[in-house]
């Protein structure tokens, strides 16, 4: 069985959590295609600084007729 992949952060100015008040200068976590944390990051984990943006939970629009 190959090893997964180290987690990878996404750090923006501000993060919008489902559930909570925003964090600025947070990250978002993600292993295997899925968000594991919201916050700090966990130690060792690669970050990708998005800079000035904010990470917002994904809109759907399930309006059907």
């Amino acid at each position: 069985m190959a090893d997964s992949p180290a987690p990878t952060a996404l750090r923006a100015r501000w993060v919008f959590p489902v559930v909570g008040p925003p964090l600025a200068d947070a990250c978002v976590t993600l292993a295997q295609g899925r968000i594991v944390a919201v916050g700090a990051p966990p130690a060792g984990c690669q970050v990708h600084d998005l800079g000035s943006a904010a990470i917002v939970p994904g809109l759907v629009n399930a309006h059907t007729h």
